[in-house]
């Protein structure tokens, strides 16, 4: 095995419950209520639907349960289903180190639920699953890691922290772990077609994807499968060489005992919307108390260049889909600033194709501030200004630092009671909040999900 393989397995092999600080074991509590959460919001929308439908039912002992329904299908198809609804709404938390990469690490967190369900693991074997594989996304984007723009990023990290994740919950030694890392690397590079135009149901539907390569790439090394030994290290085809930016993998960047975990470093989203658009959501709320949507002639906004290059894009002023409209400036500004809110009736209702929206949408310019990139992410800023059918300017520049981004406890569970409001009973809700925060004293983890019936 070449070095960052080896890296990999032993670094899994190692990991170990008593590793974990306290903040990083109320993290994952936090994070897998927050993606249930959103799995419950999910769970009436067409990808989740469509997911759900190709589960077989399974008696197995080897099974696991699909959030919403609670039918039991294999665990690399319940992963399968529960990720894709996990990030259905785009409400999922959500990770940037720097202005050209980032992730949406809980896509890792279906994979190792449904596998500890599976084999009856512990709620500490849970949580140690859980974040180890948000650390596997370390080395993708921290100390100027980034994969390259041709390459589907996000999947290719929710593959590997799935693989490791479900790979420690079975008990994989360290060569087989190692083994476990290649499969699921050298079979998920994907391109990077998944926001590019009119965007599909497979913005979330890959999530769904790689928990169930993840799963499967873990099984096979259990069975003693065979890998490529330089999946990443090699010149001819390597990770490093092939998909990593200036080669450059940041494995020295995992954290060790008692260290903070990158999942306290992930940020709970505040709306269903891509993480580069919040800005706009904050700063328009901010711009509403000054002027009336209706007053509004001109809008002009100025960003940083990822905002501007991911959220601003000629298809951002016209989607035709739930999918590009969730990742546009333009949307995000017109309907906070008609409405005064953005959740997921927004998008049932289709407010991005209601007339006044559009309206507004159409009046809407943004711009690169060069100095507000420099300080991203640092300093994330947004300057927004409208000029009325009078003449007046009202101008709101937004400043956020990422302790702004810090969520309480009383919020995330306010955003998974508004989710579970619309398809649980209170008995329901309270039970599973109950179980999730007693998760490190749970002997079946499993027990977090005997609630989510819908």
């Amino acid at each position: 095995m070449d070095k960052g393989l080896k890296t990999l397995g032993k670094y899994a092999a190692s990991l170990k419950y008593t590793d974990l600080p306290k903040g990083t074991v109320q993290a994952v509590k936090e994070r897998l209520l927050d993606s249930m959460g959103c799995a419950l919001g999910g769970y009436l929308l067409e990808a989740g639907k469509a997911a759900r439908k190709m589960c077989p039912i399974s008696n197995d002992t080897f099974s696991a349960r699909i959030i919403g329904s609670l039918q039991r299908s294999t665990p690399e198809m319940a992963a399968f289903a529960n990720a894709t609804m996990v990030r259905d709404l785009d409400h999922s938390d959500v990770y940037h180190p720097s202005i050209t990469s980032g992730c949406h690490p809980s896509n890792c967190i279906s994979a190792p639920l449904a596998v500890a369900e599976a084999i009856g693991a512990s709620g500490k074997d849970l949580i140690t699953a859980i974040a180890l594989g948000y650390e596997m996304y370390v080395p993708f984007v921290e100390n100027k890691a980034k994969i390259k723009n041709q390459f589907e990023f996000d999947g290719l990290m929710a593959s590997l922290g799935s693989a490791m994740a479900v790979g420690k919950l079975l008990g994989l030694n360290e060569e087989q772990l190692s083994v476990t890392a290649s499969l699921a690397l050298i079979a998920n590079v994907g391109l990077g077609m998944r926001r590019v135009g009119k965007v599909s149901m497979y913005k979330e539907v890959y999530a769904g994807m790689a928990a169930r390569q993840g799963i499967f790439s873990a099984l096979m090394a259990q069975a003693d499968m065979t890998a490529p030994e330089e999946s990443i290290e090699s010149n001819q085809g390597g990770l490093r060489h092939v998909v990593m930016t200036d080669g450059i993998f940041a494995l020295e960047r995992l954290a060790r005992s008692k260290q903070q975990f990158m999942i306290e470093r992930s940020v709970i989203k505040a709306f269903p919307i891509g993480g580069g658009v919040h800005m706009s959501a904050y700063t328009a709320l901010d711009l509403r108390k000054k002027v009336r949507a209706d007053e509004i002639a001109s809008i002009e906004i100025q960003t940083e260049s990822y905002g501007k290059s991911t959220s601003a894009l000629p298809q951002h002023w016209h989607p035709t889909t739930r999918e590009t409209a969730d990742h546009s400036i333009p949307v995000a500004v017109a309907v906070m600033l008609v409405d005064g809110f953005m959740d997921a009736e927004s998008w049932r209702k289709e407010r991005f194709k209601a007339p006044e929206v559009l309206d507004l949408i159409r009046k809407i310019r943004v711009v690169e501030n060069p100095e507000f990139s420099r300080q991203y992410p640092a300093k994330k800023n947004m300057i927004m200004e409208a000029k009325t059918h009078s003449g007046e300017i009202r101008r709101v520049h937004k400043i956020k630092t990422p302790a702004d981004d810090k969520t309480s406890v009383d919020f995330i569970i306010s955003k998974f009671m508004r989710y579970a409001d619309s398809v649980l009973s209170p008995p329901q809700a309270k039970a599973t909040l109950d179980a999730v925060w007693k998760l490190d004293k749970l002997e079946r983890a499993g027990a977090v999900l005997d609630n989510l019936f819908v």
